[in-house]
């Protein structure tokens, strides 16, 4: 038996084990075959040839993966079909069936290798092979795994201490997951829980999660939480598949991977704001950029496909991650095209056109619901502009962890790569910069003119009048005469969140010219106390074992700052007093909770209170920040609610009577966190009885016949 079988046959049995195990082992059986399976499935069906290059295999079917399942829900949806728990396990189980089957074939004899891992030579099923033969094959590989496996366990350890994901944004990302699971489709519609019949708001990380959470049978937040946390070591692997294939060098895909992973504080970081969706979307965009690199330089037709499925998943799931990665491809092809001519545009046109179709296809009923909303909102003043202050770049954030010394790194390795002519220095630097200039349109204003000017001088030597006219007009396009305001689409610090993705990439391709560099340096130096592949070996790893242990210690416990105390809501003892309202009140009982500022219009909860609704079902008097998606009225009559509960005084308790009366609230939440609202307020009044009270959350129940 093959060894690719033997590993095939062993993971099933420990899946066997892990499944009877109880929730948390059908997760670890869960998300492999919802990460891997559809997408390993799509590339046989699509017959893509693969390029040789550390972990491209894995990448692509991560991201394949999550698009597919976005993509089937879309299309789920629109033909009315429920994808309840039942159905789900039977597509689930007949894709692992598929794959365990291809796997099969894929590795009779003579032909084995160690397909998912990558297209290094195997020694495997060699008798003739040494142990050591067969481990220097697979270094990278094995270097890779080892920095994934010990960021996934960093990522695990950084998370101990929260009783449930921290901020805003995960306390409405956890309501319309556990709305995609109960619909068994895209949550458009938010009710009963919110009046909201259209959701504008990428839905695809929830569907997944939603996915995760109904087939192992894990509780919401910890599906929320720990699958986070595994979609962000994920990034490990699909960064460094990106810098393989982009410098052609294994080495690269490892010291990509151990930035991402143990260096760099971003993505780590993303868990305090409970950036999930930002976060799936970002696992999408290396593979993305691999495949449209490979249908550039490939003509062919089953990677452009590939691309569509990708750009048409990466659409549902993040849209602003979908500019990000647009940017780069129009990079890649413009630094294509100076490479090839436009004759070669003209004999691409048909697959490129064939490729923008198809995305549109399938990413066509999630284009008609943004097309409408943008259609609907058009006339609101400032809907797409928004304040100066909001594009101001936060220096915190840009230079936290040990973002200093990765820029600097990063400028290092582009001032080398383009020295050295690198096209592969000129496409990410060439992003990045597009991305600061879309989050800075103004810049536009300085760059226009001078390329009018250029265009007009070039014209007019021609007689091309219509081309001088083009030119002319970019000339006015000055920033004396035209003025844009900053938008909200994408501002400097979502930039400078994913700064941590150029950055690896550009490192990653100056740490292999360094390399270079000392090999030729050893070799011209004629010291003989290693040979010179032995000596660079020895080099690397000492380089690699010292920065891993660094890394580590740098990114563990409080002092590393991965989960900022400050980002938490909600704590143990506000999980105990959820679970007493989950048992101990209606599933009509209705919330007051403690409010705070947060954003102009937008206004949050405080404490644990805020996580009723969507761990409950129970209505809350400051839900979740979707109401924004409702009717203009329901927005109102939500923000009007809560300035009244910020604003409240002691002495207007008439007034928040008449709140309570109006609303028909039947329990009051106070928790730890100091609001306006507290027990003392509530102290000697009629009409109010505390029915819990622990570790300092208390819950009042409201006498309805006072």
């Amino acid at each position: 038996m093959t060894a690719t079988r033997t590993l095939l046959i062993t993971i099933i049995c420990w899946s066997a084990i892990a499944w009877f195990a109880g929730p948390p082992g059908q997760l670890l059986v869960v998300l492999p075959l919802l990460l891997f399976t559809p997408g390993y499935l799509a590339t046989r069906a699509l017959r893509l040839e693969m390029p040789s290059g550390l972990f491209i295999q894995p990448a692509l079917w991560i991201s394949l993966s999550l698009s597919i399942i976005a993509l089937l829900y879309q299309w789920t949806t629109v033909l009315g079909i429920v994808l309840s728990t039942p159905v789900l396990m039977m597509v689930t189980a007949l894709c692992a069936l598929g794959a365990v089957w291809q796997i099969w074939r894929a590795a009779s004899p003579p032909a084995n290798r160690l397909a998912f891992i990558a297209h290094a030579p195997t020694t495997v099923d060699n008798p003739q092979a040494t142990l050591s033969t067969t481990i220097s094959s697979y270094l990278p590989q094995i270097l890779l795994l080892t920095i994934f496996g010990l960021t996934l366990w960093m990522r695990f350890v950084q998370i101990t201490d929260l009783a449930l994901p921290s901020w805003v944004d995960s306390v409405h990302h956890a309501l319309i997951v556990r709305v995609a699971a109960e619909q068994g489709a895209v949550p458009y519609s938010l009710r009963p829980y919110m009046d909201v019949d259209t959701m504008v708001y990428h839905w695809g990380y929830h569907v997944f999660t939603a996915v995760t959470m109904q087939l192992s049978n894990i509780a919401l937040p910890q599906a929320i939480l720990w699958g986070g946390q595994v979609l962000n070591a994920l990034h490990v692997l699909t960064c460094a598949a990106l810098a393989a294939y982009l410098w052609r060098r294994p080495t690269a895909g490892v010291v990509a991977g151990l930035i991402v992973g143990l260096i760099s504080l971003m993505p780590a970081y993303y868990v305090s704001w409970g950036r999930y969706t930002q976060l799936t979307g970002l696992l999408l965009l290396p593979p993305l950029i691999i495949a449209w690199h490979r249908a550039l330089h490939t003509r062919t037709i089953n990677w452009y496909g590939c691309v569509a499925i990708l750009l048409a998943g990466l659409s549902c799931i993040h849209f602003r991650v979908t500019v990000f990665a647009l940017t780069f491809m129009t990079v890649i092809g413009i630094i294509w095209l100076t490479q090839r001519g436009w004759t070669t545009l003209r004999s691409h046109s048909t697959p490129i056109l064939f490729s923008a179709g198809l995305t549109t296809a399938l990413a066509l009923p999630w284009l008609i619901v943004l097309g409408g909303h943008l259609l609907r909102a058009i006339d609101q003043t400032g809907y797409i502009v928004t304040e100066a202050s909001y594009n101001s770049i936060n220096t915190n954030l840009l230079w936290s962890g040990q973002n200093p010394l990765l820029v600097t790194l990063a400028l290092v390795g582009s001032l080398w790569g383009i020295k050295r002519r690198s096209l592969v220095v000129v496409a990410i630097v060439g992003w990045f910069a597009g991305l600061i200039v879309l989050s800075n349109l103004w810049l536009a204003t300085y760059f226009a003119p001078a390329l009018g000017v250029v265009v007009l001088l070039i014209s007019l030597q021609h007689r091309r009048w219509l081309i001088a006219t083009c030119g002319g007009v970019l000339f006015f396009f000055n920033p004396w005469l035209v003025s844009i305001p900053a938008s909200w689409l994408i501002n400097n610090d979502s930039i400078m969140i994913i700064l941590f993705i150029p950055a690896a990439l550009l490192i990653s391709g100056g740490v292999c010219w360094l390399f270079d560099s000392l090999y030729t340096w050893y070799t011209q130096t004629g010291i003989a106390l290693l040979p010179t592949e032995t000596a660079m070996r020895a080099i690397g790893g000492v380089a690699l074992v010292a920065v891993t242990i660094w890394g580590i210690r740098d990114l563990q416990g409080p002092s590393s700052g991965v989960v900022n105390n400050n980002t938490i809501i909600a704590t143990s003892a506000d999980v105990a007093a959820i679970d007493w309202v989950a048992e101990n009140t209606p599933s009509d009982a209705r919330f007051l909770i403690n409010a705070t500022t947060w954003l102009p219009g937008a206004d949050r909860g405080i404490d644990g209170g805020w996580w009723i609704m969507p761990l409950t079902g129970r209505w809350t008097s400051a839900p979740p920040l979707l109401y924004s998606y409702g009717t203009y009225e329901y927005a109102v009559e939500i923000q009007e609610r809560n300035r009244a509960i910020i604003d409240f005084q002691p002495d207007q308790f008439e007034q928040l009577e008449q709140l309570i009366e109006q609303n028909n609230v039947t329990h009051i939440y106070l928790g730890r966190a100091l609001g306006s609202l507290t027990p003392e307020a509530f102290e000697g009044r009629k009409g109010f009885t505390t029915v819990y009270t622990q570790n300092g959350i208390t819950i009042l129940a409201v006498d309805q016949q006072s």
